[in-house]
């Protein structure tokens, strides 16, 4: 398990004071995450996910809170975050975005049979049948568009290597789709 960011029974007590979620009564640790450290919360009025968020920006974050109130108001099936008492989708510990979420029952699995994959791909439908909203950016840093974007003649050995690779893969796999389109 990835903990990025420390924060004690205190500092939780203190973070959550900003809500109307009642006393603490519980705190664990979540496992898994991406640059984030994750506490699950059981309060007075139910469980929650508190995230820090260690490598993303507060506008980062906002783009994302502002992101699940749109799916959210179009009644897609996704975490849903709570507001302060103020009306704010996040606030800050050491200089990090924190935002907290209502806890969702459920599975993490590491194989998802066919009929997992079917309700899955159901959901995704339902996903892109939602107008996407102004805010969403059109580009994204882990996009095809900025792979080429990373320097590449100066990288050895066997990342610069792989790197070199996959960039010929690509440029193949594109251009042979491109001459069937």
């Amino acid at each position: 398990m990835a903990i990025y960011t420390k924060i004690t029974k205190t500092i939780v007590e203190r973070l959550i004071s900003q809500y109307s979620l009642g006393l603490l009564y519980d705190m664990e640790p979540l496992a898994g995450g991406q640059a984030n450290s994750s506490i699950k919360i059981k309060t007075e009025t139910g469980f929650y996910i508190l995230s820090t968020r260690d490598e993303k920006s507060q506008s980062e974050i906002k783009r994302l809170t502002t992101l699940l109130g749109y799916l959210k108001e179009h009644d897609f099936p996704t975490t849903r975050v709570v507001k302060t008492d103020a009306g704010s989708s996040l606030i800050e510990y050491q200089k990090k975005p924190v935002y907290i979420k209502k806890y969702i029952e459920g599975e993490v699995f590491d194989h998802l049979d066919e009929g997992k994959v079917y309700q899955l791909g159901e959901k995704l439908a339902q996903l892109h049948e939602i107008p996407p909203p102004r805010e969403l950016a059109a580009q994204h840093s882990y996009g095809i568009g900025c792979f080429y974007e990373v320097p590449q003649a100066p990288l050895k050995g066997d990342f610069g290597r792989w790197l070199k690779e996959k960039t010929q893969y690509l440029n193949r796999t594109l251009r042979a789709r491109a001459k069937i389109t």
